[in-house]
């Protein structure tokens, strides 16, 4: 039988031949596919559903570049750290979609919080933030 990947790369391959396109555009049009798909599972790596803000793995490689490149600028820099305390007392007694409106409601205030200088990215949880320079 056939894998997922193996047959979405036929699928497409024949796609590409079927429009008359040469070996080298439809390399190109596959490689821009295979980036695009890249950059897609990143994003859903790094990122919390809900909120489409960084998740703790996405906070953790933003803030680890943001203390470097402030070491290397000598900036200050802050991480800082919020938990979101009886979360599942709040799901249990008011429902999933009381506490769903209100990580998202917090998510968009700790994202609009700082200035628009600075960088913020957070998530239920996270936030990293860079003073300006």
């Amino acid at each position: 039988m056939e894998s997922d990947d193996a047959h979405m790369t036929r699928l497409l391959s024949e796609l590409l031949r079927f429009h008359g396109l040469t070996k080298g555009q439809r390399v190109s049009l596959q490689l821009k596919a295979l980036l695009n798909l890249v950059h897609s599972l990143r994003c859903v790596a790094l990122t919390d559903d809900l909120t489409g803000l960084y998740n703790r793995r996405g906070f953790m490689q933003i803030g680890a570049r943001l203390l470097d490149v402030a070491t290397r600028d000598v900036r200050s820099a802050h991480l800082v750290y919020f938990d979101v305390n009886h979360l599942e007392r709040t799901n249990r007694t008011l429902g999933r979609t009381v506490g769903d409106v209100m990580i998202r409601r917090w998510a968009t205030s700790c994202a609009t919080c700082t200035p628009a200088t600075g960088s913020t990215r957070c998530s239920a949880g996270w936030a990293a933030m860079s003073s300006p320079p």
